[in-house]
């Protein structure tokens, strides 16, 4: 436990991305839609022997609810229940992305990118960027390299950023 544990930590180093990612998962656990958005649901809160594949959406928004604040956590292990644990072996231990935040200076960039007439009066507090794994960004590249790519916004509720960020836009859904 202490190997996986270490994991966590490092993983949680970037403390304001590390309580972005928690929000995010506890956002989409919190939603009544929460068996469209939370994909993948953790396997450590769902009944494999179960036919039905029952998920315990009940114990997963109690132990997201229950997690001490970031900097408990990385300070004391001691204060993380068995609950905390799974659950952030879960946000932090099998995510397909990592979020880190980002000198302001990226945004400025990012908005060169962009181009057109982009309003440039309101500036962010902060800059994060999702990190995806090898394996899923080298998918993503050879994709972008076959269809092409199109830098873009998206607004949404808070629930829904969690499945995006994890499966990305799903055009099946669209009406």
């Amino acid at each position: 436990m202490d190997h996986e544990y270490e994991d966590v930590l490092r993983a949680m180093s970037d403390k304001l991305a590390a309580e972005i990612t928690i929000s995010l998962a506890w956002g989409a656990a919190q939603s009544y839609r929460h068996d469209s958005i939370l994909r993948p649901f953790p396997s450590t809160y769902a009944n494999l022997n179960d036919r039905d594949r029952e998920k315990d959406i009940d114990g997963l928004r109690r132990d997201i609810s229950g997690l001490p604040s970031v900097d408990d956590i990385i300070g004391n292990k001691g204060v993380v229940t068995s609950g905390s644990w799974k659950v952030l072996k879960w946000i932090f231990g099998e995510k397909y992305f990592k979020i880190r935040q980002v000198p302001l200076s990226q945004w400025s960039l990012l908005i060169d990118q962009v181009g057109g007439n982009v309003t440039r009066d309101r500036s962010p507090t902060h800059v994060f960027r999702v990190i995806y794994y090898e394996e899923k960004e080298e998918k993503f590249q050879a994709l972008g390299t076959e269809f092409g790519k199109v830098l873009a916004f998206h607004g949404t509720k808070m629930e829904n950023f969690y499945s995006i960020i994890s499966n990305g836009f799903l055009r099946h859904m669209n009406k």
